[in-house]
């Protein structure tokens, strides 16, 4: 009870404090909550537990500002009815109560409509935005439709393209094809032609040279058959009776020695009826004399490139130099009629001769005149020189001589007399070459010495390293041979290894010059080379795989470099390359020596030796 009159109190007092700034609902419910309390006061001692358990439901409804107008006429009836209220509070009150439900149903209208609007508004953003996705998304389709049907396109487009591309490529590959073929018909028609034409011009030079043929004798002719019969039964043994053709070649054997009388044609008819029962004879026979007239054909042939061959030689000396124009222009027009269309072999052989001849003279001229070309420079030199000298009138008469003897007109009167232009060159050449030592200039046979010798000097010549090898080899030999005990000797040795390491900071060498003293091959057929760089001073490969193991200086069959060695000789003088082999004693001799005595690897030394090039030179 005390509870329920705490929370009465308690609902006055916070009614209290609000009825005077709130609205109408306020008012309303601290009126019913002051009747409510004055109910309570007023029936306090009697009020049941039940019945204070409603009053302090409705207590709360009131407190909770709910509005509900069957909740506040049902307390206004029970108010009403315990005298809680008189007729006119209660008539005041209900209008109050209804015109407050009026108002909160106009303002539940005016929400729903708030509602309602703003439902509205935002269904129609809702469809606006839909609407707006629709566009978007129709759009969207609309453009893959548009972007799907240009692929479409621009795939139809490709497609047809290269259709038309395939079809070009193909109309080009057949237009290729059909070229090509036509090129090659072209070329296979030529091929025929030229095949044709070659087969022509062979054959009508072979056509030449049969007709060149000299027809042989009966004697030649019966003699060649002798000489078959008995090739043939030598290969045949079985093919006649030995006896029949024995007897037959007894009868006819004068015949090979050149007689051919009456007695002897009708043996050999008699023979060759007797040989020609035979097929394979007549085949032999047929062989024998078609391999005869191809020989025979073969030499006219040779005649005949021997010809072309001059003319074609005559025909460089006439275009390299006009001076042999003249002189060559007649040969060659009179060979190459011949050549066409030679009449008799004799014919072509006579001009083979004189056109070799020529050809000898005019490299005869060519040498004498640039003989007497030196000598004009030589004898001009010193004129320029000497020009006040007693001997300058006679230099002048043989500078005059030289240059008339090589002058063209000179020549060509030498030929119109039938004289030999390089005869006359020669004898004036001589005589200046005779007159030269008076001027101290070398005669041409002291040239050609000195020439000759310059050049095999420059052939012979040892690189520097090579002749400080040999030098430092050859001054301990000398000292060796003078030592007075081993001691020194040992010396000797020990002080030619310092100089020889000091020399050869490489093993390798390059274009040393030797004679070869040894050229064999071993019981493998591996090259084995031996080279003498001085006397007593030999590089070597090994003579056999075992001593050669790990060294590889045998010259291999297969190599290159035993194509160059293969020809050498021995005393042939040759320039090599290769390398030394590093003698890995500590107290050894640098470069490794073949032999192990003290005495040998000192006076004559062969060092073991690995040829890469060889060249002879002699």
């Amino acid at each position: 009870m005390k509870k329920l009159l705490l929370l009465l109190l308690l609902s006055l007092s916070f009614i209290g404090t609000t009825s005077a700034n709130s609205d109408e609902e306020a008012l309303l419910r601290g009126f019913f909550a002051e009747k409510l309390y004055l109910y309570v006061i007023t029936n306090l001692e009697t009020m049941s537990n039940n019945d204070q358990d409603l009053q302090m439901n409705r207590l709360d409804f009131i407190n909770s500002k709910k509005f509900d107008p069957n909740f506040y006429q049902e307390l206004l009836t029970f108010l009403s009815v315990n005298n809680i209220l008189n007729t006119e509070e209660s008539a005041k009150t209900k209008k109050m109560i209804s015109m407050i439900a009026d108002a909160k149903k106009a303002e539940a209208k005016k929400k729903a409509a708030k509602l309602k609007r703003v439902a509205d508004a935002k269904k129609a953003e809702a469809k606006k935005k839909a609407a707006e996705r629709k566009r978007v998304a129709d759009a969207k389709k609309a453009e893959e439709k548009r972007i799907a049907k240009a692929k479409k396109k621009a795939e139809l487009e490709k497609v047809i393209q290269k259709r038309v591309a395939d079809a070009k490529k193909a109309e080009v590959a057949e237009l290729k094809r059909v070229a090509d073929a036509k090129k090659a018909e072209e070329k296979r028609i030529a091929q025929e032609k030229r095949i044709a034409e070659v087969n022509r011009i062979a054959q009508e030079v072979l056509d030449k040279q049969l007709a060149l043929l000299l027809p042989k004798t009966n004697l030649q002719e019966a003699q060649n058959f002798l000489n078959d019969i008995q090739v043939f039964v030598n290969n045949n043994p079985s093919e006649f009776d030995i006896l029949e053709v024995t007897e037959f070649m007894i009868q006819s054997k004068p015949i090979l020695d050149g007689s051919f009388k009456s007695k002897d044609r009708k043996n050999i008819e008699t023979f060759k009826q007797f040989a020609e029962t035979s097929s394979n004879f007549r085949g032999f026979r047929q062989r024998q004399l078609k391999r005869e007239t191809q020989k025979e054909v073969q030499k006219i042939d040779k005649v005949m490139k021997t010809l072309a061959s001059n003319i074609k030689i005559l025909g460089n000396y006439r275009n390299n130099n006009s001076l042999f124009s003249s002189l060559t222009k007649p040969s060659i027009q009179s060979s190459q009629s011949i050549l066409n269309n030679p009449k008799t072999l004799s014919e072509l052989l006579n001009a083979v001769k004189s056109t070799s001849l020529l050809i000898e003279e005019l490299s005869s001229i060519k040498e004498q005149i640039k003989i007497a070309d030196s000598q004009i420079a030589e004898l001009t030199s010193y004129l320029q020189k000497n020009m006040t000298s007693d001997l300058a009138p006679e230099v002048m008469s043989h500078l005059k001589e030289l240059k008339n003897a090589i002058r063209e007109e000179t020549l060509k009167e030498k030929i119109a007399l039938q004289e030999s232009p390089s005869q006359y060159i020669g004898s004036i050449v001589k005589l200046v070459d005779a007159y030269m030592p008076k001027l101290n200039i070398k005669s041409l046979g002291e040239k050609k010495i000195a020439d000759a010798k310059k050049i095999a000097d420059a052939k012979t010549k040892k690189p520097y390293k090579q002749e400080q090898f040999i030098k430092i080899i050859n001054k301990a030999k000398s000292k060796f041979n003078s030592a007075e005990t081993d001691a020194v000797r040992g010396l000797v040795l020990y002080n030619r290894t310092k100089e020889i390491c000091a020399l050869m900071t490489s093993l390798s060498i390059n274009n040393w010059v030797g004679e070869v003293t040894k050229v064999e091959t071993n019981e493998d057929g591996w090259g084995v080379l031996e080279i003498a760089l001085a006397r007593n001073l030999q590089l070597s490969t090994r003579e056999n795989v075992f001593g050669d193991y790990g060294s590889n200086t045998l010259i291999n069959p297969g190599s290159n470099l035993f194509k160059s060695y293969m020809y050498f000789n021995k005393g042939d003088t040759i320039k090599f390359s290769g390398s030394f082999f590093k003698e890995h004693r500590e107290k050894g001799t640098c470069l490794n020596i073949i032999s192990g005595l003290l005495k040998i690897r000192v006076l004559s030394p062969t060092y073991e030796f690995r040829f890469t090039g060889v060249k002879k030179i002699n």
